[in-house]
């Protein structure tokens, strides 16, 4: 987590003087063997400006939280909020994690889902929606849109359905 003074691709940079395709290529090969990936961020996009002049100002995604896929799978409430800049040319990352967990109810996907006539649309609108991060986070985000949507139905349509026959 920090200022790595490097985009991974020529859209995290706006402004004059593009970067280096080298460096930017070299710095994912770094991440690539480390087997580290961004987390998705929220907030404000670029997080370093040279607060120069309108037509000679520079923004860039230069900060950054990297983690591997078992960080994730232990900590998958993880979030990242840039903040704004204030008087620094960088923004500030805040990394939190919910380390209190609430007992959920486990999960149990029912066969009778699949005889709904809904369920291949629930099914298809979870997995088009739009999610961004990489590719852990989109699987594990919408798993979980699937799952939401899937109980959402069944509280609505079949809820108390051994009452109703």
């Amino acid at each position: 987590m920090g200022d790595f003074n490097i985009i991974r691709d020529m859209e995290e940079r706006l402004g004059p003087n593009p970067s280096s395709l080298y460096e930017f290529l070299s710095f994912n090969q770094c991440l690539l063997d480390c087997s580290l990936e961004d987390i998705q961020s929220f907030g404000c996009e670029h997080t370093w400006t040279n607060k120069r002049e309108v037509n000679a100002r520079i923004w860039s995604k230069l900060d950054r939280v990297s983690i591997n896929p078992l960080w994730l799978v232990n900590h998958p409430t993880t979030q990242v909020t840039v903040l704004p800049s204030g008087i620094s040319d960088h923004s500030p990352l805040l990394l939190e994690t919910q380390e209190t967990y609430k007992m959920k109810k486990r999960f149990s996907y029912l066969n009778c889902w699949v005889e709904q006539e809904e369920y291949d649309s629930i099914i298809q609108i979870a997995w088009d929606s739009p999610v961004k991060g990489n590719a852990i986070f989109r699987l594990f985000s919408k798993l979980k849109i699937t799952r939401i949507a899937l109980i959402k139905h069944h509280k609505n349509h079949l809820t108390g359905i051994s009452q109703r026959f």
